[in-house]
Parts: C-alpha cells; structure tokens; sequence
C-alpha cells in the first residue's frame, strides 16, 4: 500500500541487524526507536524489549509480510480508526500513518516527547488518544 512500504523498509533494515538471538530484542528496538529514542527509554523497558529477541524474531517477519492495498485500506473506513505518530518517529512511521489517513481515514494523532514506542515512552499520552477516541465514536 502507498506509504506503508516505507514502514516495511524500516523493518527490513531491522530485521537485517536481529540475526544475533542474544541480541534481537535489543537491536530490533533500537533500529526503530533510533539511537536517541532507545537512549530515552526507561532501563527497564530496553530490557524488557531486550530479553523478547525470541519473540522478535518469531513475530516480525510475519508483521512485514504483511502488505495491504489501498482498497483494503479502504474497506477500514467504516472503523473508528486512530493511529499515534511520536515527534521523535522515523520518516517510515510518518508515511505510514500517512498512509492510514489518506486510505482507510483513521486520525492521526501526534504525541510529543516519545518516538516509535509510545507505550513505553508515553504510555498515558497513548492511553488518552484511545479513549478520544471512543469518546469521538460515543458523541
């Protein structure tokens, strides 16, 4: 789908550095969260991240085979979608939030101060876009 190819080519990059098991989790994370995202993680979220290499491993490559067209994007229209996009967020993340917009009409909602993963690095920021959300949905 036009703009989520771009979010793939960041897991490809990813995926090309997890090779190492002892290592996946902590190389995956920090590929997409950049140097300066996994820097600002809490300890105990990298290790958290760190010690999933297995499942990054495992998991991944079914996530990236994954890629929807835009009609099946579109099919989502009727969804109260809504995706987050972190100031610090990569290019890849950006296209593909873009791509949501535009194809299957989610909002976009930007959070400041945290990156890729922003249930680690802004859980309560997360946490309020979803519930905008189902307020949206509810009113």
């Amino acid at each position: 789908a036009p703009g989520v190819w771009n979010l793939l080519i960041d897991l490809s990059t990813a995926l090309g550095r997890i090779r190492e098991p002892p290592h996946a989790g902590r190389v995956f994370g920090e590929t997409l969260a950049g140097r300066a995202g996994w820097a600002a993680l809490p300890l105990e979220a990298c290790d958290g991240v760190a010690r999933a290499g297995d499942a990054v491993q495992h998991e991944v490559p079914h996530f990236a085979a994954f890629t929807p067209a835009a009609e099946e994007l579109a099919r989502l229209r009727r969804l109260p979608l809504v995706t987050t996009l972190g100031a610090r967020s990569g290019e890849g993340r950006r296209e593909a939030a873009r791509a949501l917009a535009i194809h299957a009409g989610a909002r976009v909602v930007p959070l400041e101060g945290c990156g890729h993963l922003a249930q680690v690095e802004a859980p309560e920021a997360l946490a309020a876009a979803a519930r905008g959300q189902w307020a949206r949905r509810a009113a």
